[in-house]
């Protein structure tokens, strides 16, 4: 038997099973100018864990070339705009939102 992929809308967010019943990543893919190159874009994942506390919002670094952030990892009952209210607040924290030209979820 062939296994069909599901689909569903689970708060604003819409939920893609896969084989072994896990949910798709989605990212946040955020352009930014740079002045180099000119436009920069790049992806942040969204990683959702079940065995964490259900409201944590909590950035995953790389540890090379450089300290970068590469992931957020959220709580089941996390919503959108809160995903992306934590970005915008990390990106004034850093001090790159004013390079930021935008970003947006990916599914």
């Amino acid at each position: 038997m062939r296994f069909q992929r599901q689909r569903f809308i689970l708060g604003d967010m819409l939920i893609t099973l896969r084989k072994r019943g896990e949910k798709e990543m989605a990212n946040f893919q955020v352009e930014l100018q740079c002045p180099e190159h000119g436009l920069e874009r790049f992806n942040i994942k969204v990683i959702k864990k079940y065995n964490v506390t259900p409201d944590l919002i909590a950035p995953k670094f790389r540890s090379r070339p450089k300290r970068e952030i590469s992931g957020i990892i959220v709580g089941r009952k996390v919503s959108t705009t809160e995903m992306q209210d934590f970005m915008i607040q990390y990106f004034r924290e850093t001090g790159m939102i004013d390079k930021v030209i935008g970003f947006k979820l990916v599914l």
